[in-house]
């Protein structure tokens, strides 16, 4: 009994750290480190660098996996990096990107994002929203995606049953042989 309480107790203790400010946990100041941040397709919605807010790019995005690789677009060119998670820090290595031509507006977003997610950066974790700051302020806000495993129905697709076969393909007429 003694150990479970104890095991509790340290748990308890995990569960939230103090960030900047003061909060019950509602995202108003407290980082949350028990919420996922690896696993989760997180869209990119903007990067603040020096104050100035630019909203990405559709296809902007970031995926960090539990075995500690980024993935994703930096809004016109893939990318891949070394990551490591350690409670609310996020430690991310020099990435290796495609070298597409992209439209100026791009490249310099892609630019600011390449240089925002970097180094050693602070998590901000929501259940649906992730902010990684930089110790100089610069910021990424991103969103996460749904899986497209749990928003799908469960049981057979929809869209055919062995009662209501495709209409795309005739029947199968089989010839008899004499």
């Amino acid at each position: 009994m003694a150990v479970s309480v104890l095991a509790l107790l340290t748990l308890a203790a995990c569960g939230t750290e103090s960030g900047s400010g003061s909060g019950s946990g509602d995202g108003s100041g407290t980082v949350r480190t028990d919420l996922p941040v690896t696993g989760v397709h997180w869209n990119v919605d903007s990067v603040t660098v020096g104050g100035k807010r630019t909203a990405a790019p559709d296809g902007a995005h970031v995926t960090i996996t539990p075995d500690g690789r980024a993935t994703g677009n930096f809004g016109c060119n893939h990318f891949t990096a070394a990551v490591r998670v350690d409670g609310d820090t996020v430690t991310v290595k020099p990435a290796t990107t495609t070298e597409m031509g992209c439209e100026k507006d791009l490249q310099q977003f892609e630019r600011a994002l390449s240089g925002t997610f970097s180094g050693r950066l602070t998590a901000a974790a929501t259940e649906k929203h992730l902010t990684l700051t930089t110790a100089e302020g610069d910021s990424i806000a991103f969103t996460s995606e749904p899986s497209a495993r749990s928003s799908a129905p469960p049981g057979p697709s929809p869209l055919w049953s062995p009662a209501r076969p495709s209409r795309r393909c005739p029947p199968v007429r089989r010839r008899r042989r004499d």
